[in-house]
């Protein structure tokens, strides 16, 4: 009896490595990283308004904005089971008027896991709120 048994296990083992579509793989993309850009939305205000905004020395308008729009490049790593993104770089925020001295803040990022699963490690600004009190140059 124990050699029927040995028989038959051997021919189904061996069945199931000759026959198409018996035993199936699912294909997992591999593991890649690239540059995305990800939106947010600050607020800036100064006294006095009217003063221009800077961020990386490049203009973005004039204060008041209530939802100035910024993208931020960050480096996407995503593998088989999280995804993952890293700002690149800093960002600097700086508040200008002529006859008034500049004013600037970096913009600082926390980091928390978000998506379904928990799959997705995603920067957030600490801060989207900003107010600049400017000072007269002397």
């Amino acid at each position: 009896m124990k050699k029927g048994l040995v028989s038959g296990l051997f021919l189904a083992v061996s069945l199931s490595l000759f026959l198409p579509g018996c035993v199936s793989v699912p294909y997992i993309n591999p593991p890649r990283t690239e540059d995305v850009s990800l939106a947010f939305n600050i607020s800036v205000s100064s006294e006095p308004t009217d003063a221009e905004i800077y961020i990386n020395n490049i203009l973005y308008g004039r204060t008041p904005q209530e939802a100035l729009p910024l993208a931020i490049t960050c480096t996407n790593h995503k593998d088989w089971l999280e995804e993952t993104f890293k700002v690149q770089g800093q960002y600097v925020l700086m508040v200008s008027k002529k006859g008034f001295r500049k004013e600037a803040k970096p913009l600082e990022f926390s980091y928390a896991w978000s998506g379904a699963n928990n799959e997705e490690y995603r920067p957030y600004l600490k801060e989207k709120k900003f107010h600049f009190k400017l000072e007269k140059e002397e």
